[in-house]
C-alpha cells in the first residue's frame, strides 16, 4: 500500500528541515515514521553503538535531531532541569542550559523533563513539566522564555504535565488540559476557583501569545486531564489544530483557536478517571486515536462545513487490543497499535480497520514508548530496555530482540541520518551500523 502523509506538515517541514532529521516528538511526518534506510536491527550496550552520552539524570523525552544537533531534556539528582544540545556525530555535549527546579510528580512515574523539544532548523524550544518554556538558537543563546505556572498557576494533573509542543507555520501550539476541580491534588494546587483547560498559540520568534482558547468540557475529575500533543490537518484550505481529551475530539482554527467542531467519543464513558495519554495520528483527512486505558481505537473522518459531524464521521473502531499510553504509528500504508500494558502489537489496514495481525511481543515488562517505523521495520522499546524489531508487513515476523542494561525506558526511539537515537534513564545512545 502507498502511505498517505499529512500534506500540511510535510509541506511546512520540507521548507526548513531535511527528510533525514527528526524535528519533534513523532518525527518529520508527525506519525512516528521516518524515510531513513539501512538502519540497524541488532544492538546492545556495546554492539553497533556509535556513541553514548551520559545524562545528568532521568527523562522520558524523545531526542530531537536536526542539522547535526541532538536536543534532549533532563532532570538531575539535585532536582534541577536542563536543556541539552549534543553533537550528532560524536555525542559531545555542546551546551547545557538550566531550566529551573524539578519535582517528582504523583507516583514518581516521570519528572519535569518529560516533554520533548521541537525545532524548525534555526530555533529549538524546550518545554518542561514545571512550567518553563525556553527558546534557544543552535549555538545555545537564549532567545526568550516563558513560565506558564507562574503566569497561570500550577498545573493540576495527577501524573504531572507531559505534553510536547506542536510547531507549525511559525507558531507553537501548547495544550494545558487539567483537572478543573479546585484542590484536586492538594500538594499541586490549592486554588479555590474552578480551573480551566486551555490551548495556547505562541509566536516562535518572540514567544508572545498569539491567542488563548479555553477548551470546555462537561467531564469531571481525572477525565479532564490529558497528556497528549496536539496534531494538525487541513480542512477547507485552512489549518486545523486537533485535540483529543476529556471525552471529546475537537478541531480548532490554527489562526485564532476558534473551536470549529467537536465530537463526543461514542460510546461515552462517564467515569472520572479516564485521562487521555495517546495522541492523534493523521492520515490525510482521517484521524486515528485511542480511548483511555486500552478501551477502544477509532478512525474518524471529519467532513466539511455542515457535514463535519455527520453520523458517518466514525469510519471504524477496534477493541481487541487498543493503546493507552502509546500513540499509533502510521507507516508503509498500515497503522500499528501498541498495547503497552497487554504487551502486544497490532497491525491494521487504515482504510477499513481490517486486522492483519495482533501478536504478543513476548517481553518481560510493559511498554510506554510509542512505536517507531522506518526501513521496513517497526521498533518497540520496553521499560526494561528490551527493543523488539518487527517486520513492517502484512504478516507478523520478529527480526530481532535487543537487550540494554537499563530500566525505566519511556522515550520513543528517534531516527535520523541512518541511525537510531535512544534515550534511557542514564544515557542517550546513538545506534548505527
Amino acid at each position: 500500500m502507498k502511505q498517505s502523509l499529512p500534506v500540511l506538515l510535510v509541506f511546512f517541514f520540507s521548507t526548513v528541515i531535511s527528510g533525514e532529521d527528526w524535528p519533534q516528538w513523532r518525527g518529520p511526518n508527525q506519525n512516528g515514521s521516518s524515510p531513513e534506510k539501512k538502519l540497524p536491527a541488532e544492538w546492545n550496550d556495546e554492539k553497533n553503538v556509535v556513541w553514548k552520552a551520559q545524562m545528568p539524570g532521568y527523562s522520558a523525552a524523545t531526542p530531537v535531531i536536526c542539522k547535526g544537533r541532538v536536543f534532549v531534556s533532563s532532570g538531575d539528582s539535585n532536582m534541577k532541569l536542563h536543556a541539552i544540545c549534543l553533537d550528532e556525530k560524536t555525542g559531545e555535549i555542546l551546551w547545557s542550559r538550566p531550566a529551573g527546579k524539578d519535582c517528582w510528580f504523583r507516583g514518581k512515574r516521570h519528572n519535569g523533563a518529560s516533554p520533548s523539544a521541537v525545532t524548525d532548523g534555526k530555533t529549538v524550544c524546550f518545554l518542561f513539566g514545571t512550567g518553563p518554556l525556553l527558546s534557544f538558537n543552535f549555538e545555545g543563546r537564549q532567545l526568550w522564555s516563558r513560565n506558564f505556572t507562574e503566569e497561570y498557576g500550577p498545573f493540576c494533573l495527577m501524573w504531572g504535565y507531559g505534553s510536547s509542543p506542536l510547531l507549525l507555520d511559525g507558531k507553537l501550539y501548547i495544550p494545558i488540559l487539567q483537572n478543573k476541580t479546585p484542590g484536586a491534588y492538594g500538594e499541586m494546587d490549592n486554588r479555590r476557583a474552578p480551573l480551566k483547560s486551555y490551548l495556547l498559540a505562541l509566536n516562535l520568534e518572540d514567544g508572545k501569545t498569539d491567542w488563548e482558547h479555553e477548551r470546555k468540557s462537561d467531564m469531571r475529575g481525572e477525565t479532564c486531564e490529558s497528556y497528549i500533543t496536539p496534531m494538525a490537518m487541513e480542512q477547507n484550505g485552512k489549518n486545523v489544530i486537533l485535540v483529543n481529551a476529556a471525552e471529546y475530539l475537537t478541531g480548532h482554527l490554527a489562526e485564532t483557536g476558534e473551536e470549529l467542531w467537536r465530537w463526543r467519543f461514542s460510546p461515552s464513558l462517564d467515569s472520572r478517571n479516564q485521562r487521555t495519554v495517546s495522541s492523534i495520528t493523521v492520515d490525510g483527512d482521517v484521524l486515528f486515536f485511542g480511548r483511555p486505558k486500552c478501551s477502544l481505537f477509532y478512525a474518524v473522518k471529519p467532513g466539511d462545513g455542515k457535514d463535519v459531524l455527520s453520523n458517518d464521521i466514525l469510519q471504524w473502531k477496534f477493541s481487541e487490543s487498543s493503546s493507552d499510553a502509546t500513540s499509533p504509528l502510521l507507516y508503509g500504508g498500515r497503522i500499528y497499535l501498541l498495547n503497552g500494558r497487554g504487551r502486544d502489537l497490532s497491525c491494521l489496514d487504515p482504510k477499513s480497520g481490517k486486522v492483519y495481525w495482533s501478536k504478543s511481543l513476548e517481553v518481560r515488562s510493559d511498554l510506554r514508548a510509542s512505536p517507531t517505523g522506518a526501513d521496513g521495520k517497526v521498533y518497540c522499546l520496553t521499560m526494561r530496555g528490551e527493543a523488539i524489531v518487527v517486520e513492517a508487513a502484512d504478516e507478523y515476523k520478529v527480526i530481532a530482540r535487543n537487550r540494554m542494561k537499563e530500566t525505566g525506558c519511556r522515550a520513543s526511539i528517534a531516527i535520523a541520518n541512518g541511525r537510531l537515537f535512544i534515550r534511557t534513564p542514564g544515557y542517550v545512545y546513538c545506534i548505527g551500523k
